[in-house]
């Protein structure tokens, strides 16, 4: 099971997170109130145990930035929220997470073996991803995709995810807001979610 805390811009809740059981941490390279430099980014992923998977965000930035980036910062995963077709993912030398909103999953065109996770989501609003409302879990619990393994996000918190992952039956969850508090990534709401997915992560497993 998957736990990623995105959106992370300090060393304390990076760290805070892989203590508890975060299996990945996200940093934001494309238009968001959680952007990151490189040279931030690289700080922060430095201090970060080998085995944590180091997600780079992106939304349809060229392929030559992303290499750039990915090898600079010292990513070990690219996560794409944009327009990327299966072309540009196959270009991309690291494992690639695709975004897909939840009422476009229907045109899903990632294949198997260029894309290592589908992240669904939340309908796009001010930016792509990083909407901070649920979709309907309904939708993969009436019918689940033929992809995996796959993430949820999308208005994810502590108080609900337990119930998102014991209805969609995912394979990961992605939080960035859900965690915050006053835009400030929080040490408490990140322990207690990452608890709370690890409970259902249990569950799922009887």
């Amino acid at each position: 099971m998957e736990i990623k805390i995105c959106g992370i811009r300090s060393k304390e809740a990076a760290q805070v997170a892989v203590k508890h059981g975060a299996t990945m941490i996200g940093f934001v390279f494309a238009p968001s109130t959680r952007r990151i430099s490189v040279a931030h980014a690289k700080e922060i992923i430095a201090t970060l145990p080998e085995d944590i998977e180091k997600v780079g965000v992106f939304v349809n930035e060229s392929v030559e930035n992303i290499h750039c980036i990915v090898k600079e910062a010292g990513l070990t995963v690219v996560q794409l929220h944009g327009e990327e077709s299966s072309a540009y993912i196959q270009q991309l030398s690291c494992p690639v997470i695709k975004s897909f909103p939840i009422h476009l999953l229907h045109k899903m065109h990632c294949d198997r073996d260029k894309v290592d996770y589908v992240l669904i989501d939340s309908p796009p609003t001010q930016f792509k991803g990083g909407s901070g409302i649920p979709f309907d879990w309904g939708i993969l619990e009436r019918k689940q995709p033929a992809f995996r393994p796959y993430l949820i996000a999308g208005g994810l918190t502590p108080e609900n995810v337990y119930k998102a992952m014991t209805r969609t039956k995912c394979n990961g969850v992605d939080v960035s807001s859900g965690v915050e508090t006053e835009g400030e990534k929080d040490p408490t709401k990140i322990v207690a979610f990452i608890k709370e997915a690890k409970r259902a992560e249990g569950e799922m497993n009887k």
